[in-house]
């Protein structure tokens, strides 16, 4: 046993007491009484351990598992109540995990790698992202068993990053590290690639630096989800409903409306079996139906556009949810049907939004045929270029509309008197009267020297005269067979 000298007025103070001249102290069956006095050990003076609440008085836990004084610090510091609180705290964790775990087998714990995850998250937040790559680094290159262990985390993580200007070099270190085999999550992080890249490109210089890069990316992403024979592995539908929507809107960035028509046509089966997420099947729709509207297919458009709002208003994306509902109205209203899109209750819901009131008007006016009016507030939506191009088509139809009610009574119509009721000049009003009259919608024909529309009173046609006797006779005739077929059975 080593000698062990007391001090007295050192004990009073509470901050110690004994002096060890050989090191640490070995009590064996000795002891030091309260008046400081050598004594001897009872069986009521052993420490049970059950009776100790683990706390060194430093406020750590002294008989805690060094994992579970991880663990602790983790929770205390997600606690924490803003991120520049919690960043520091998280690096510390890092500082406690190495001394912690100094002399145990594993170095690297599943706490320090959540920590590390918690952190990229943080300066990213924070934008303080000069050393993002670094964090990166040592999450996937220190912790390696954990992320291998937890690699769909490893996608999950990048998704929140997507914005991160040097996300591609994270994909690339990420890539690494997943297995040959695991096509699943490298189809991930190559879709994420793309989505990237994509949201990049954004001026027609970024595009075509950018496209090669993009069809590349998609390129090898695809080719993990294919059969032997080449076709489309549909065990993997989900991943290539999403190449094909990134596709799709690459085709429309470059403005190549029949390679959105072949890729929507491609992706739309795979919709009806396959589940993606709101946002992705919002923005499939929404391209479909502005590729249907640049061929004048107004119905189909329509259609699309409501499936787009619908997936955008269940995933609270505002901003593409308005946009749908513009494009759903402008495509309803060209299509020439005649039911109000605000009569829906999902669309009805946002008819209060600023952005949204012109367009509930534009309806009114459409529906109403009023020309001044719809002149009045058309011109409140002509510079929201999401519609933009929509708008001349949609002037016209209104005109079109009005003008068929206005010559309905007269035989003779001067043009003049036409252009005012219908709100344009006389060349355009007679370009209108041509098109109707050559689609047959109006019988009659344009004197340019006295400028009228002359409507002949025309004899009802055979066909008009004739065709309702004709049914009424063949319907006596069979009326009479079948009464002499029962007769005579």
């Amino acid at each position: 046993m080593s000698h062990i000298d007391y001090d007295p007025d050192a004990a009073g103070d509470g901050d110690g007491g004994l002096v060890d001249d050989d090191g640490p102290t070995t009590f064996g069956d000795d002891f030091i009484d309260d008046g400081g006095e050598l004594g001897h050990f009872d069986d009521d003076d052993i420490i049970n351990p059950d009776d100790m609440d683990g706390n060194d008085g430093d406020g750590t836990a002294g008989f805690q598992d060094p994992l579970d004084r991880l663990e602790t610090a983790y929770e205390e510091a997600k606690e924490l109540a803003t991120p520049e609180e919690r960043l520091p705290a998280m690096i510390k964790l890092l500082d406690q995990e190495k001394k912690e775990m100094a002399n145990e087998d594993e170095k690297k714990t599943k706490v320090g790698f959540e920590a590390v995850e918690q952190i990229m998250l943080l300066t990213f937040q924070l934008d303080k992202t000069s050393d993002l790559n670094k964090w990166f680094k040592i999450w996937v290159e220190e912790y390696t068993p954990h992320v291998k262990e937890n690699i769909q985390n490893v996608a999950k993580l990048l998704d929140k990053l997507i914005e991160y200007p040097d996300f591609t070099t994270l994909v690339t270190m990420a890539l690494k590290f997943i297995s040959q085999n695991d096509k699943l999550n490298k189809m991930k992080l190559l879709i994420l690639k793309a989505k990237s890249l994509l949201k990049r490109a954004n001026t027609e210089e970024e595009l075509k630096s950018s496209s090669k890069g993009i069809v590349e990316t998609l390129d090898e992403a695809q080719s993990y989800c294919r059969t032997s024979e080449g076709a489309d592995d549909h065990n993997y539908i989900n991943q290539l409903i999403e190449i094909y929507t990134l596709r799709i809107q690459l085709a429309e960035k470059r403005g190549h409306n029949k390679e959105v028509k072949t890729y929507f046509e491609k992706a739309y089966p795979l919709t009806l079996t396959g589940m993606v997420s709101n946002q992705v099947s919002g923005v499939l729709f929404s391209c479909g139906g502005r590729a249907r509207m640049r061929e004048a297919n107004f119905n189909d458009a329509s259609q699309y556009f409501s499936e787009a709002f619908k997936n955008y208003d269940q995933c609270r994306n505002e901003k593409e949810t308005i946009d749908c509902i513009k494009l759903k109205v402008i495509s309803s209203l060209l299509s020439g049907s005649k039911v109000n899109p605000f009569d829906d209750k999902a669309i009805k819901g946002y008819v209060e939004k600023p952005q949204v009131k012109n367009y509930e008007r534009i309806v009114r006016d459409v529906l109403t045929k009023n020309a001044e009016s719809f002149l009045n507030n058309v011109k409140y939506i002509l510079k929201d270029t999401i519609v933009q191009e929509f708008i001349a088509p949609l002037k016209r139809l209104i005109q079109k509309d009005l003008l068929l009610d206005i010559v309905k009574p007269y035989t003779n119509v001067s043009l003049q008197f036409i252009a005012q009721k219908i709100r344009c000049d006389i060349d355009e009003t007679e370009n209108i009267l041509v098109e109707l009259i050559l689609n047959g919608q109006i019988a009659g024909t344009i004197d340019q020297a006295t400028g009228q529309l002359n409507k002949p009173l025309l004899p009802p046609s055979y066909n008009e005269f004739y065709s309702p006797l004709l049914k009424c006779s063949t319907t006596i005739d069979r009326i009479q067979k079948n009464v002499l077929s029962a007769l005579s059975s």
